[in-house]
């Protein structure tokens, strides 16, 4: 059996579906454990979305598909920072799910926090 920790870690750990059967099989009382689901749900939806946002911009940032210009080299370079920064919060995420802490993203974590109980 995974401890109430590993499970909350899992959550972040298998994306948005690991947030989802997480919240669905936790028990309702451990409220660290569904929190920290809902914030992999949400975490991840946001994410998925600034992505789908950014990759739009660059595939429009270059005419007829062209690599060339500066739009493209920043697109790209932001896109790589994006890219970077995201891991690093979702690893730092997945310390804090397991360490049994409660760390808050902003506004994320407020909606979280309700669903959570």
């Amino acid at each position: 059996m995974v401890k109430n920790n590993g499970l909350a870690a899992i959550a972040y750990i298998f994306g948005i579906i690991g947030g989802i059967l997480v919240f669905l099989v936790a028990e309702k009382k451990d409220r660290l454990v569904r929190f920290h689901a809902a914030q992999s749900i949400f975490f991840n939806i946001t994410v998925g979305i600034i992505a789908a946002i950014l990759f739009a911009l660059f595939a429009i940032s270059f005419p007829y598909g062209i690599w060339i210009g500066q739009m493209s080299v920043i697109m790209l370079t932001v896109l790589s920072i994006f890219g970077v920064a995201v891991f690093v919060l979702w690893f730092f995420l997945v310390l804090k799910a397991y360490s049994g802490d409660k760390f808050k993203l902003p506004i994320i974590g407020n909606i979280a926090e309700s669903l959570s109980g």
